[in-house]
């Protein structure tokens, strides 16, 4: 009898009973629901019955079942158990196999019943069989990383074959050795180095290890011939030279001798070169690297070696050395006992020195490795009142738990009512078992919680005295599992969502679709953004977002009230405004709480806004531009020139109409000229000009802003004995026509090449400065370099080109539209700059054009004519002009 939660029942029967016939069928079982009334019902069980086939339990951890049922199946006896394993994501997708036939193969060959129940292998039988699958399993994963060798003199359920070298390319291949297994119920695989290696093992009964060695004794019959070993070892053998590089370590390049690599070397015929302190490079003919490659690698792993590591910061040293407290030797002691390495304890230090082989350092290393991918860790959202009880409860119980030695982390966020456990599985199980009795007891509901993996790695050192200590502050690995749905709401469209939590959080996101699982790699304050910065977008997915500062609030949240009439206004089309802020400024954007338009006008909404604090000042000041422009005066109403005197603050500087146009600039060029340059923040509001940033940045951007603005009416002359964000550049005394080179569009250039700002001091065309301004001194002097040149260039090469008659345009792009038009009104206007002396227009239907100005804005036919351009007009003689006119037609056209 086996209970099924409710809500399962349907998706366990499947359509038409479709997936418990197909158990039936596997398992040659009788499976159906007892007095199963109907759905929704509430979150009960239902009674499952099946006969007493131990085969029968797809979809259930067997074995907590057996332990709860307190016996084993008949045909099991007392023997019959349920071993578990626990796999990564990347192990899981490479123990399964495609529809599941790499599980089903280590199945057979083991004897073993196996399943995978989430991200835990499975395996129910006799003990022999618990441990072939285990073995077998185990190998498979160090196939997926690197070579594996394995000592089977003592083994009952392994046979042996030596196969050529000029085999070993058939049998690696998709579907040789995959379909040996299949006909044999074996688990055939190459030792060692699959390129070069002359040993095949297969493992299973011994009928099917017969039937396989038969076939693979029919393959080596009708292989290949072998090339000639003259040819081969004088290095005459066909193809041209190839090159591999195999990765040693720090360890066995200090302990590989010279001698032996020679020998390597005159055997082979190829050339074996160290390469640094980890690295050997082999060259040669193809055969002549691979057989070097076999040799260089049956050599290494019977160096003895000591290999020094330093065990990650995130992981008390104790967690290696401290036994249960019902006496199970500790991991050390489990690992050396397992593999019979050597183990030094430097605990000061928080190092661990593994002697011995180097097969055997290999497999020592990688089960600590196992170890430190296999943590969890738990948050849980507790209440203010709990608080107390909790911490009682950590510091009494904890220490008693039978795996306290592998609880990591066990601590309480009393600003964000939160109790974080983190540490081995079977340590936060029972810890997690403790809090939830002390919950039942009080009477208070199971508090929410969110789990994920954490993926800590070793550091390698080096044991021969030299070099400095490598540093301990190694990233540590998060592993969050997703749905379908989620993985792809992460990723965004081209990835863009992914990228903007990277770089918002500064962790880096590794997102594997195939198993719906994001790895998070950084500090732990950016995995812990990162990992806030999904939990936030995943739920925009399902509907409003909550956030409060008490609990989503590491120093990188700001919460902007909004009007409600203009939430439309600054989300944009499908968000298109918000997501522009979010691109300019590194930030995270979106509404709290929103339900949909239908407020009063008096209303407003929480906008959330998630990044650095340079971030979340320029990305409000655009919201605010946003709805000034669609409500005037609701920021910048009674706000005149005020100076903030906090170290980081706000400044702010009314303008006037001409001065706003000539300050923003086409495009908004001159305000991100005045923004980069000075190292401050600079947004319009309104006809306000806000600066904010440190003081030095704001001072730097409010000089800049007044001589921009005296620049459009007259002069400027500036003292800059005692500034340190300006070069002056002088100009030679017989230097002439110093506006013609260093004309606007010319220093527009060179402020764009290099984030400055840049005028001629005084009278343009008599200036004996050009000033150079910026907080960057390498920005600075890079301008002034290309000043020099410029300068320095000689007369003819300076020479302007003939003018040629003016190439009809292009039609205009349409002007944008909503928020992203109305906060900066003025990007789109014409800049009142200097520009070029005006060229004729070719004469349009009806209309003679003059300048850069076009026919269609004339007015008028008589007398004089006004041509506009922005805010500039000429008036023109009307006979005068047509006789300007045909002049410039006939100029434009002469050869």
């Amino acid at each position: 009898m086996m209970d099924v939660p409710n809500s399962c029942v349907a998706f366990v029967t499947g359509s038409g009973g479709n997936f418990l016939r197909a158990c039936e069928e596997e398992w040659g079982t009788l499976m159906f629901f007892c007095d199963y009334q109907s759905p929704g019902l509430g979150i009960g069980r239902q009674q499952h019955v099946e006969p007493e086939d131990h085969g029968g339990h797809r979809g259930q951890d067997p074995r907590s079942l057996y332990q709860r049922r307190g016996r084993c199946p008949e045909s099991g006896g007392e023997d019959w158990a349920v071993d578990t394993m626990p796999l990564t994501g990347d192990e899981l997708s490479f123990a399964l196999g495609k529809e599941g036939s790499t599980r089903r193969k280590l199945a057979a060959a083991s004897g073993c019943i196996l399943e995978y129940v989430g991200n835990v292998a499975c395996m129910a039988g006799m003990p022999p069989e618990r441990q072939r699958a285990r073995d077998y399993i185990t190998w498979l994963k160090q196939q997926r990383v690197g070579p594996v060798f394995i000592d089977i003199s003592q083994r009952t359920d392994a046979t042996e074959v030596k196969v050529p070298r000029e085999l070993t390319g058939i049998l690696k291949g998709r579907t040789t050795l995959r379909d040996i297994e299949h006909e044999t119920d074996t688990f055939c695989f190459l030792e060692g180095d699959v390129d070069s290696s002359e040993r095949l093992l297969i493992f299973g009964a011994t009928r099917g290890r017969r039937k396989a060695e038969r076939k693979v004794q029919e393959l080596i019959r009708v292989r290949p011939p072998r090339q000639p070993q003259e040819e081969f070892f004088n290095g005459h053998g066909e193809g041209g030279l190839v090159k591999a590089e195999i990765r040693t370590g720090h360890a066995i390049c200090q302990s590989l001798e010279k001698d032996k690599l020679q020998a390597i070397q005159q055997f082979c015929g190829a050339r074996l070169t160290q390469q640094g302190e980890e690295t050997v490079l082999i060259q040669g003919h193809q055969e002549q690297v691979n057989l070097a490659k076999k040799r260089l690698q049956e050599y290494i792993f019977g160096l003895k070696v000591d290999e020094e590591f330093t065990t990650p910061s995130g992981v008390p040293f104790h967690v290696f050395i401290a036994k249960a407290a019902d006496g199970t030797p500790s991991v050390l002691e489990e690992v050396r006992n397992r593999t019979r390495v050597r183990v030094q304890v430097k605990q000061a230090e928080h190092k661990i020195i593994l002697s011995g082989i180097f097969s055997v350092v290999s497999n020592a290393r990688r089960d600590l490795q196992a170890f430190l991918s296999s943590f969890v860790t738990h948050e849980v959202q507790l209440q203010k009142e709990q608080l107390e009880k909790v911490s009682t409860l950590g510091k009494q119980r904890f220490p008693k738990l039978n795996n306290f030695r592998h609880l990591v982390q066990a601590q309480i966020n009393k600003e964000q009512l939160k109790l974080t456990l983190s540490g081995g599985t079977e340590a936060i199980k029972e810890a997690r078992e403790a809090l939830d009795d002390l919950f039942t007891k009080e009477g208070w509901t199971l508090p929410p919680s969110e789990m994920f993996a954490s993926k800590h790695s070793m550091s390698r050192g080096r044991h021969d005295g030299e070099g400095e200590r490598p540093s301990r502050n190694r990233h540590t690995a998060e592993i969050l599992q997703l749905t379908d749905m989620d993985s792809a709401f992460i990723l965004g469209r081209g990835g863009k969502t992914k990228h903007k939590i990277a770089r918002v959080s500064g962790a880096t996101l590794e997102l594997h679709e195939h198993n719906c699982t994001v790895e998070i790699m950084g500090e732990e304050p950016e995995r812990r953004k990162a990992r806030k910065y999904i939990n936030l977008v995943r739920a925009q997915r399902v509907g409003p977002v909550h956030v409060t500062p008490e609990q989503h609030d590491d120093g990188d949240l700001t919460m902007f009230p909004v009007p409600s009439s203009c939430v439309g206004f600054v989300t944009g089309s499908q968000g298109n405004f918000l997501r522009t802020c979010e691109e300019e400024w590194g930030t995270l954007m979106f509404f709290c709480d929103y339900q949909g338009p239908g407020g009063s006008s008096d209303d407003s909404e929480n906008l959330a806004i998630f990044g650095t604090r340079a971030g979340r000042t320029g990305a409000e000041l655009k919201v605010m531009a946003a709805i000034e422009a669609k409500i005037p005066s609701y920021f910048t109403k009674d706000l005149g020139d005020e100076c903030s005197s906090e170290d980081w603050g706000r400044d702010t500087i009314p303008l006037e109409d001409e001065e706003l146009s000539f300050a923003l600039g086409k495009d908004g060029s001159t305000r991100k000229k005045l923004a980069r340059a000075s190292g401050c923040i600079l947004e319009y509001v309104g006809y306000v000009a806000f600066l904010a940033g440190s003081v030095p940045a704001r001072r730097r951007c409010r000089d800049y802003l007044t001589w921009l603005l005296k620049q459009r009416t007259g002069t400027v002359y500036v003292d800059t004995q005692n500034r340190n964000d300006v070069t002056v550049v002088n100009m030679p005394q017989d230097f002439e026509g110093v506006g013609s080179v260093f004309k606007s569009m010319a220093l527009r250039g060179i402020e764009q090449e290099t984030k400055t700002f840049c005028f001629l001091e005084g009278n343009t065309s008599k200036s004996e400065r050009l000033l150079i301004f910026g907080h960057d001194k390498g920005g600075r002097e890079k301008a002034k370099n290309i000043a020099l040149g410029k300068i320095e260039e000689p007369p003819e090469e300076r020479r302007e080109a003939p003018r040629r008659r003016r190439q009809p345009q292009a039609p205009a792009a349409p002007a944008p539209t909503g928020a992203a038009a109305a906060a900066a009104p003025c990007e789109h206007e014409p800049r009142a700059e200097p520009r070029d002396e005006p060229r004729a227009e070719p004469r349009g239907a009806g209309a003679i054009g003059v300048g850069h100005w076009p026919t269609d804005a004339a007015v008028g036919v008589t007398g004089q004519q006004r041509i506009r351009r922005g805010d500039r007009s000429l008036l023109v003689d009307h006979f005068g002009r047509v006789l300007l006119a045909f002049a410039v037609d006939l100029l434009a056209d002469w050869p």
